[in-house]
């Protein structure tokens, strides 16, 4: 239940000891369920407001896609923003594209914060095609730019 299957991610990962499970019963102010970015974050800020929080993780601290990104964040979603624009509509899909943007750079200024070894964060992210089909790409760009005032750079 704790082991990752077989991955990149698994084979590169470094150890980190397992923690006992909760064993007695605590009181806190708020319970967070589940650490990753998410959890952990809110966790935090919490923290840092002097409230009394405890986080609890079935598995391991980043288990989900948290743990398991290759170290990537950027201000997207998993679903494509053109399908987001036909869900929601363009005010809102762009409200959400600013708030994974403010995200984003609130991930980069709590590296800095607390001088977290390891990390060493580099602009931009990656998008592969498993086909050569460039028009695509040139339309993500295209849309980025026109819709969202967010500049991509292409590379062939």
């Amino acid at each position: 239940m704790n082991s990752y299957p077989a991955s990149y991610y698994a084979h590169t990962m470094v150890e980190a000891p397992l923690h006992k499970a909760l064993a007695k019963t605590i009181k806190t102010d708020v319970c967070i369920i589940g650490a990753g970015f998410a959890g952990l974050t809110c966790a935090l800020e919490l923290a840092k407001s002097g409230i009394d929080v405890a986080v609890v993780e079935a598995r391991r601290v980043g288990w989900g896609a948290s743990g398991r990104n290759g170290g990537f964040v950027s201000p997207r979603y998993a679903q494509d923003l053109k399908a987001i624009i036909r869900t929601c509509g363009l005010e809102q899909a762009r409200s959400l594209f600013d708030l994974s943007r403010e995200g984003a750079v609130a991930l980069k200024d709590m590296i800095g914060e607390y001088d977290m070894p390891g990390v060493n964060p580099v602009p931009g992210y990656l998008h592969v095609q498993r086909y050569d089909k460039m028009s695509n790409i040139l339309a993500i760009q295209e849309l980025m730019a026109r819709k969202f005032n967010y500049q991509v750079e292409v590379l062939n």
